[in-house]
């Protein structure tokens, strides 16, 4: 009996299992996995086999009493997989291998068979995303391009066909079986992941609306996954300003990272973060870099740490040019990690509020008033004179082009910022260019302002159901 015989009596003995049993073989009897000790075999005898016969043959099989053309399509896309494959040359290979990915998803939308290709499915989603990745990539500095991901762009099209057909399929109580939510929670995740890769990242609001509607339950999908999406689902509010979301997702990724002690559990860490200490900063919670360091490295002054520790001091102290000076001194550090504009843009306010905090333990308010002079006075000082020197005209670190700029309107415009946002309790009396603050709780905490006016977005609240 040939080789090529004995896949297809396989096929069928497999077929006529119960589908979970079913879709594990069925796993191990498809698999592109070039270790697997099967696909020479095979392939010998697939060499001289032109594809209009190996569709024959195919055809001839009538799997599923014929009623799946999808199915036999996807086994003549795997036996044309296994005959040109080069296990030496993945550039020559990948294309196959996408081609079969690609058969899979269309199979999917046969609602009688369709989980027969679950544990397929997955080996493939796995087995495929890095390897496309690594493709791309190579091919993008061979061809001297900037942003170019073909392969990375098909295998995210193939993936979301997959999900939609999977999503689209409901028992006859129209809910989604167990099986069906672990699988479409794996290809939301690698879906995401590719939009990352190839810069599509408002594609990703597709998956998480997606996710949202599905009514999924977060109890049964491993906590690995979890991490990974609430993950990505922080990076993704982070980019979108969303930061008070991004803090409470990455937050979480961080408290369980920890706890899911893996051999990759300190990378893990560095990644969620890079994102979670600008969010927690830009939403006021400063956070414990001792401890954050402790759990990074047990000894050594971890270098993200170490990197967060001086803006953090200057942010304390409403030291407006120190803090500057520390971004415009590492400007490259933070442009690479993506979080430069955020710390820019949004702890400059926060920044103006702690200095008038610290002028107001230095010098209390008389009669519960703040003068204009005094926070002039403050702000000359903690701006620097020197600040255009040092920043040779760039915009984004200079607060004033001229010391004069710094007068009773300035001071009047800053005032009024800060009272609007509540982060001071206060009214402006402009006759006698004074603040009058407020007795009890004139500087309120930044994370209880911030929680009621940016609220968390509670379409997620099932990921914690």
């Amino acid at each position: 009996m040939s080789q090529l015989e004995i896949f297809f009596k396989k096929i069928h003995s497999t077929i006529r299992l119960p589908e979970k049993e079913a879709s594990e073989l069925l796993k191990k009897q498809l698999t592109m996995n070039p270790k697997s000790p099967h696909l020479p075999k095979l392939q010998v005898d697939l060499q001289n086999q032109s594809e209009q016969t190996i569709s024959k043959f195919v055809q001839d099989q009538q799997f599923f009493g014929g009623d799946w053309a999808r199915f036999e399509s996807l086994i003549v896309s795997y036996l044309k997989f296994v005959r040109n494959f080069d296990p030496w040359s993945i550039l020559k290979s990948i294309d196959l291998m996408i081609n079969v990915v690609d058969e899979l998803a269309s199979s999917l939308n046969k609602q009688q068979h369709y989980k027969y290709l679950f544990g397929t499915l997955v080996d493939y989603v796995i087995l495929l995303h890095p390897l496309v990745k690594l493709v791309d990539k190579k091919l993008l500095i061979i061809k001297k391009r900037n942003s170019y991901y073909p392969r990375l762009t098909q295998m995210s099209t193939i993936l979301q066909k997959a999900f939609n057909n999977i999503r689209n399929q409901r028992d006859p109580t129209g809910q989604i079986s167990r099986d069906q939510q672990l699988v479409l929670f794996l290809l939301g995740i690698k879906t995401c992941y590719i939009y990352f890769n190839i810069n599509h990242l408002l594609r990703c609001n597709d998956i998480f609306s997606n996710m949202n509607v599905l009514n999924l339950d977060a109890k049964i999908i491993p906590k690995s996954q979890l991490i990974q999406y609430r993950f990505l689902l922080g990076k993704f509010n982070f980019i979108q300003n969303n930061f008070m979301t991004a803090f409470v997702q990455l937050n979480w990724c961080l408290n369980n990272a920890y706890i899911n002690n893996t051999n990759h559990r300190t990378k893990n860490m560095e990644l969620i973060l890079k994102y979670l200490i600008p969010s927690s900063l830009i939403v006021g919670k400063i956070p414990n870099l001792n401890i954050l360091n402790q759990l990074l490295s047990s000894q050594e002054a971890h270098p993200l740490i170490e990197l967060y520790r001086p803006l953090i001091s200057t942010l304390k102290k409403g030291n407006v040019f120190e803090f500057h000076k520390y971004l415009f001194d590492n400007e490259s550090y933070f442009l690479k990690m993506n979080v430069l504009l955020p710390l820019l843009q949004r702890l400059r306010i926060l920044l103006f509020r702690n200095l008038v905090r610290k002028l107001a333990l230095i010098e209390p308010p008389v009669n519960n008033s703040l003068r204009f002079s005094s926070i002039k006075t403050a702000l000359f000082v903690s701006i620097s004179p020197n600040q255009n020197a040092y920043f040779q005209n760039n915009y984004s670190y200079l607060i004033v082009t001229n010391e004069s700029q710094i007068d009773d309107s300035f001071v009047e415009n800053l005032m009024i910022s800060l009272i609007d946002q509540n982060l001071i309790k206060g009214k402006l009396v402009n006759d006698n260019h004074r603040i009058i603050v407020s007795k009890a709780d004139t500087f309120p905490e930044i994370p209880t302002i911030y929680s009621t006016k940016f609220a968390v977005d509670s379409s997620f609240d099932w990921l914690d159901q």
